[in-house]
């Protein structure tokens, strides 16, 4: 009997919703989804997927002791999400498991509900709490080339710091307060309703294993401007570019990108313009241009459509279309390694193959050609493979590894295990 002619066997599948390429290209950092033991939710874990690469090309031979194969890093109840590599190896990551060292403070409580910024060291070794806000953390973007860090963080409106908003939601739950009050769109998302809290971006510089100082507040005052962005710092954390919602007189949401500076908090936009939203940008790798989704707005003439641009960080430029001419809508793109290119995603009949784009005006190559549908691209830093998940049909999103010196070559999948006794 498979998993498949039961339902129940079948929803306790694991599975694998995100990748991250360590700094060095030896391990993906793999987030993997497994039925709780109440059986009504998941619980997110981390795995570690060597991928060093043997003398023909290949996996490398497995060590005594199976070493190579996948191993899961994290182990607590509450789970643990958003991986994100700082330069030296080290691993974040979120979760809202408790401080055991700060258990031996016997003045210290912990209710274990909000997600908190952990690190795992490079070098081994049992992982440490770094950031706790009140409010909890919902996203993390550390830059490629120095120790810092930026954290998406619910913060209640008007609060100056986390000390401030702690002593606030302690005053509303002391007074009973539930109640929300919307004053700006947005005020729902899906299933749940948004607020009090708004999201604000801190920004924090790793030292010694922990943090240099306490999280700075780099956007005091965001109204609903940050609600499903993800922001990204230029390689030497000078910068963060993120995604802007803003609303004009009808009520009618706009996205734009702005760029804020980490040392003063100073935000300008990058992009802007009243027919069309600019989304999910990335910064490239020598930190000189951002690349972002372009979608225009529907009208009554004409069906909106999406596209990929690219525009200098520093403003000096306006935006260029990287896929003139072409009929399909990215989803997912990345940079590669020699800021020269793009590798995107787009849904083509069913499938969500990878492309190419040249900065060069070169016409979009396709990468993959197989019935799979690719996410989490990850680009080795030799830029001569892309790491991704693939999922089909037939098949639940796994990690594979493309060799992007022979395009339309089959994906190679890493050496499997299973998940490991506790």
């Amino acid at each position: 009997m498979t998993p498949f002619e039961d339902l129940h066997d079948y929803i306790a599948i694991p599975r694998v919703s995100g990748l991250r390429l360590s700094p060095d290209g030896s391990w993906l950092a793999a987030t993997v989804q497994q039925l709780g033991p109440d059986g009504k939710t998941f619980v997110p874990a981390i795995w570690r997927i060597p991928v060093t690469d043997g003398p023909d090309g290949g996996q490398a031979p497995d060590p005594p002791g199976g070493q190579s194969l996948p191993t899961r890093l994290t182990w607590s109840a509450q789970g643990e999400d958003n991986p994100a590599f700082l330069p030296d190896g080290s691993l974040l990551f979120t979760s809202a498991r408790p401080d055991l060292a700060a258990w031996q403070d016997s003045d210290v409580t912990q209710d274990g509900a909000k997600p908190a910024l952990w690190l795992h060291p490079a070098g081994g070794g049992d992982a440490r709490r770094l950031a706790a806000p009140p409010g909890g953390i919902s996203g993390t973007s550390a830059a490629t080339g120095a120790p810092a860090l930026v954290l998406t963080c619910p913060m209640l409106p008007g609060a100056d710091g986390p000390d401030e908003d702690a002593k606030r939601r302690q005053q509303r739950k002391d007074a009973g307060v539930t109640a929300i009050l919307h004053e700006a769109p947005r005020v729902r998302h899906w299933d749940h309703d948004l607020g009090p809290d708004q999201l604000r971006l801190l920004m924090a510089t790793a030292a010694n294993g922990g943090l240099a100082a306490p999280p700075r507040d780099l956007t005091p005052d965001p109204g609903r401007a940050l609600d499903e962005q993800r922001p990204e710092l230029t390689p030497d954390g000078s910068l963060a570019v993120t995604g802007w919602s803003v609303w004009d007189d009808a009520a009618e949401v706009r996205a734009e990108i702005a760029v804020i500076d980490t040392a003063t908090g100073q935000r300008r936009t990058l992009l802007s313009d009243p027919g069309r939203d600019y989304s999910e940008p990335h910064i490239s790798p020598d930190g000189r241009l951002v690349v972002c989704t372009a979608t225009t707005h529907d009208s009554y003439d004409a069906p909106g459509d999406a596209t990929l641009v690219v525009v200098p960080l520093d403003g000096s430029g306006s935006p260029a279309d990287l896929l003139g001419g072409l009929d399909r809508r990215p989803v997912e793109a990345v940079w590669a390694p020699g800021s020269q290119a793009v590798y995107f995603t787009a849904d083509d009949h069913g499938r969500c193959p990878v492309f190419r784009a040249s900065l060069d005006g070169a016409p979009v190559t396709r990468v993959t050609t197989d019935d799979g549908a690719y996410t989490s691209l990850c680009p080795s830093p030799d830029g001569r493979f892309l790491y991704a998940l693939r999922s089909a049909v037939d098949s639940p999103p796994a990690p594979v590894r493309l060799d992007l010196t022979m395009p339309g070559t089959p994906p190679r999948h890493p050496p499997r295990s299973r998940p490991p006794a506790r």
